[in-house]
């Protein structure tokens, strides 16, 4: 067997053992966690080995789902700052089940969160592979549109779980407490380099600096749109409205591919 082979056959081997544990009653992270392998890298490995989501070993038991759906409810519509017997109260269970199932308080945010990205993520990666597969210098177009469509689409959706999600989010992202942003940067750094690397080699000549400076604002833009999607309505006293992901996409394409080019 020759090495690369070898090696898929190592990523397979571990990805059952995570599902077992998974099966066995561990959330997905605490399996990773004693494998000694980053959530991010499972399912990235995932992807690399088409594992097919409806085999996918359970994210956490019925407890902690349920936990973690009252408690995403409550920091969405009360603030961060909602206390774990609060939770314990909507999800009809004890505190003391709540600690069994996450370490603090920052824990459960984070588990919320991966939760919550980790279809979105997939989604972005799914056509961020599709532009940049076989290709030695993908399309701008092609990368900025696998990077805003997936949010744009979850931004503007009805689904009440995903609107509850986003206000969650929302408020993750905007707490500047350390600990929090060291939360939202464990849920998507490994996107982030991901398109920083696509940008790369579409954009070859830009220095590394250039090419940061570029994607800060660039981001800056994503951010200002979907942290706060009434303020487009009210800096343009209702004349400028997010009616579909795909209107939105036409107008803002030719503004992001001039700040990556500028």
């Amino acid at each position: 067997m020759n090495k690369p082979e070898k090696y898929t056959a190592d990523k397979g081997e571990i990805l059952k053992q995570i599902k077992t544990l998974a099966e066995k009653g561990m959330t997905v992270a605490e399996a990773c966690e004693k494998k000694g392998l980053t959530q991010p890298t499972y399912y990235r490995w995932r992807r690399e080995l088409n594992i097919e989501n409806n085999d996918e070993a359970r994210p956490a038991s019925k407890a902690a789902e349920d936990i973690m759906d009252a408690a995403m409810e409550l920091f969405a519509e009360n603030g961060l700052n909602t206390s774990l017997r609060e939770i314990s109260r909507k999800a009809e269970v004890s505190v003391g089940t709540i600690n069994y199932h996450f370490k603090s308080t920052n824990d459960l945010f984070y588990h919320i969160a991966e939760r919550g990205v980790i279809s979105f993520r997939g989604e972005r990666y799914r056509l961020l592979k599709s532009a940049t597969n076989r290709v030695a210098k993908p399309k701008l177009v092609d990368i900025i549109n696998a990077f805003y469509m997936p949010a744009l689409e979850g931004l503007l959706s009805k689904d009440k779980k995903i609107i509850i999600f986003n206000k969650f989010l929302r408020r993750l992202i905007q707490n500047t407490d350390y600990q929090i942003q060291a939360i939202v940067h464990r849920c998507f750094q490994e996107s982030h380099n991901e398109f920083l690397d696509a940008f790369s080699k579409a954009l070859p000549k830009l220095s590394e600096t250039e090419l940061y400076w570029r994607y800060i604002a660039f981001t800056g833009v994503y951010f200002s749109i979907t942290q706060n999607p009434v303020r487009v309505d009210m800096i343009t006293n209702g004349k400028l409205k997010l009616k579909t992901a795909e209107k939105a996409m036409q107008e803002l394409m030719p503004i992001l591919i001039a700040i990556m080019k500028a």
